[in-house]
């Protein structure tokens, strides 16, 4: 199966022209950030005396460690990742000015039974050098999902209400369905998962001498911005061998590497340990969790915002037989969930900005609404997500249903199936609605009677298998 590249689409908001030049990033102080170890994280209480909200609010950055199993599954992962993205015909690659050049793996998870998407379909014809990476991402994309959704929670509880009653943070439509809080938020989300693999001339192996001269490197090979979903979760960058598939962290001490620009505009190299899984939070708690903090707030007590760490990426110097991998999860709102500024879902939003960047006549107005700031504008993370979509065109055996292609047979349902049922394919749920796929709710393939009685018992999946997960909000 595959999935709409605009459902991959993955947003920056550009915060600035400033660059990080060489100098800086020879001289810049090294940032540690707060960490917090995965069993602390799950509780409520706390053990870190307010130092994680402290962190989340004054840079924008935390790192969890101490995550179970983490370690091997993560480098088991990263050992695969660069022999299958220079081999698959499923990898973006994106050219940026430093020379740099990234391929990417992606796909994504969306809630409900079969959300996490597999990146290569079952009998999927994959090249060798992907086998490996076949079995090992999928370990990793379920750890930092788990772990992913414990942040969520705790941040959720720390901002959490003391009644239900209150204005959600976000709604769909008419407000059929709310999110009162930041985990409600996340759990009913979309999750876009990408696995890059960066190269750039670098140090000629055999001789040790540098390929490249730093007068190519003006300037940063991703510039300062901040990324538009709630929050990115993500695998520090690491080093891995293009031949014997070992890997190591990039050193501190090493050229190049990921920056943060602090609150007073300092910009800072940020130190990671082998271990860290990092969440930095992006420009959607400006754009509608912060002013839900705000309005929220009791009188006179002033309100603990959080904040949207602008970032910027030098690639390391490294030998040719080298490459930096990288593993991310980019945490989207509801897809079905209007924006509370602009009146639309934010499936729309997409589709607008998708349709400006690809055409003739771009509209800034359009890049635009996605960010919190008007000044700044929203692009493309990869540049092989520029697509066609806004028709929602699928593949055969598939069908446009709750904002992604869904594959009929897993949901037991065809055309033949239905017609010699009397009944007709559409994407329904069992509330006997039927949506045009751009619905938010339990909506899934699935035979619809002529005269538009749903006939329950023509449902592969049964309601309460899944209202507990997707409609307790």
């Amino acid at each position: 199966m595959k999935f709409l590249p605009s459902a991959l689409l993955s947003l920056l908001c550009v915060v600035g022209t400033t660059s990080a030049s060489n100098q800086q990033d020879e001289e810049s102080a090294v940032f540690n950030p707060h960490r917090i170890s995965f069993a602390d994280l799950k509780s409520t209480g706390g053990n870190d005396g307010g130092a994680f909200l402290d962190a989340l609010t004054d840079v924008g950055l935390v790192a969890i460690k101490d995550i179970p199993n983490y370690g091997a599954v993560k480098d088991r992962a990263f050992a695969t990742i660069h022999g299958c993205t220079s081999t698959s015909h499923k990898v973006e690659t994106q050219k940026y000015a430093d020379g740099t050049v990234r391929q990417t793996l992606a796909t994504h998870t969306v809630p409900g039974p079969g959300g996490a998407k597999a990146i290569f379909g079952p009998d999927e014809k994959v090249a060798e050098d992907c086998a490996d990476f076949v079995d090992a991402n999928v370990p990793l994309r379920d750890l930092v999902g788990e772990v992913t959704q414990a942040f969520a929670d705790r941040l959720g509880f720390a901002y959490s209400s003391s009644t239900l009653d209150e204005e959600p943070i976000l709604a769909t439509e008419a407000g059929v369905h709310k999110f009162h809080t930041i985990s409600d938020i996340v759990k009913n989300g979309e999750h876009l998962e990408h696995f890059h693999s960066y190269q750039r001339d670098g140090i000629d192996a055999a001789t040790g001498a540098k390929k490249t001269s730093k007068t190519i490197r003006v300037r940063e090979t991703i510039e300062y911005h901040v990324d538009q979903g709630i929050f990115l979760a993500f695998v520090p960058g690491m080093i891995a061998s293009t031949k014997d598939k070992r890997i190591h962290p990039i050193e501190s001490s090493s050229s190049g590497g990921f920056y943060i620009k602090q609150k007073d505009g300092t910009q800072v190299k940020v130190n990671f340990d082998a271990d860290d899984l990092v969440f930095m939070l992006g420009d959607g708690v400006n754009q509608y969790i912060n002013p839900h903090i705000s309005n929220n707030s009791k009188d006179g007590d002033r309100p603990r915002l959080l904040r949207a760490a602008p970032h910027a990426l030098i690639m390391p110097d490294h030998q040719d037989n080298k490459a930096r991998v990288w593993h991310g999860r980019m945490v989207l709102p509801p897809p079905g969930a209007v924006h509370p500024t602009h009146g639309k879902t934010f499936a729309e939003l997409r589709r607008l900005m998708i349709e400006s960047v690809n055409s003739k006549d771009r509209q800034d107005e359009h890049l635009s609404v996605g960010c919190s700031s008007p000044t700044a504008s929203a692009r493309l993370l990869s540049a092989g997500d520029h697509d066609d979509n806004a028709g929602h065109t699928c593949e055969g055996n598939t069908m446009y249903c709750w904002f992604r292609c869904m594959d009929l047979e897993e949901a037991g349902v065809s055309e033949d199936i239905c017609a010699a049922q009397g009944k007709k394919l559409q994407c329904t749920n069992p509330r006997d609605l039927i949506s045009d796929g751009t619905k938010h709710g339990d909506y899934y393939p699935g035979k619809f009677a002529p005269y538009g009685f749903v006939s329950f018992s023509c449902w592969v999946l049964k309601p309460s298998a899944f209202c507990d997960d997707i409609l307790s909000f």
